[in-house]
């Protein structure tokens, strides 16, 4: 752990705002989507590795693909160790209502599309309650074999400065909410860093699992 611990450290000291990837692949915070999305032409690519402290083989990576397309739609993929089942598409339809300063943001889209046990649909609105700070809320439908089960979802972001904001999300699998937070370190126009804690409070029979990544936005 210590050596992720001087990672995040020497990223701190470098480095401005950009849409990041949630891990699960859509534009949002460390788990759940938001109603925030990539702008039209400008495309996202990120990388996460998702650390296990207490059992290093269980280690995951997950990659991520968005590009911002007509009619207000965020289209991408996601594929890596985890999801085990391949490479996955996402959607997502986004509104903004009225032409005010921070005005209320909805979504609407799908996760997961061709898995069987993951494959999921939301709906999430996004505020800025003032210029650096964010909230987020919605629900979504888990779909499996034999049941649909909906769950809600929500966030927050701050901008600590121009170059650092901590986010944070309760999300669930459809049996525990978990809750997790992070930060992102915005390097440059173009890169940002991120790191996350998953599970803060252990609601799993699982470890507390840590991510490190990276996204890359630019505009085609």
């Amino acid at each position: 752990m210590k050596k992720w611990i001087n990672i995040c450290l020497i990223l701190l000291t470098t480095g401005t705002l950009q849409a990041t990837s949630s891990i699960s692949g859509p534009t949002g915070l460390v788990t759940i989507p938001t109603a925030e999305a990539l702008r039209y032409k400008e495309f996202n690519i990120g990388y996460d590795y998702i650390l296990d402290e207490e059992n290093p083989d269980k280690d995951t990576w997950v990659y991520k693909l968005n590009i911002g397309t007509f009619q207000n739609i965020e289209l991408g993929v996601v594929g890596g160790s985890d999801p085990t089942e391949g490479m996955f598409l996402n959607i997502k339809y986004y509104l903004t209502s009225g032409e005010e300063r921070f005005p209320l943001q909805l979504a609407i889209g799908a996760q997961n599309l061709s898995s069987k046990d993951s494959s999921n649909i939301y709906m999430m609105s996004s505020k800025k309650i003032r210029q650096d700070i964010g909230i987020h809320f919605g629900f979504k439908a888990i779909f499996s074999d034999d049941d649909i089960l909906p769950v809600l979802m929500g966030g927050t972001d701050f901008m600590f400065n121009e170059h650092i904001k901590v986010i944070t999300d309760v999300n669930s699998d459809g049996e525990e909410y978990i809750w997790n937070s992070g930060i992102e370190l915005f390097l440059t126009d173009t890169l940002a860093a991120k790191t996350t804690i998953i599970d803060l409070f252990s609601a799993r029979d699982i470890d507390r699992t840590y991510s490190i990544g990276l996204s890359y936005n630019k505009f085609l």
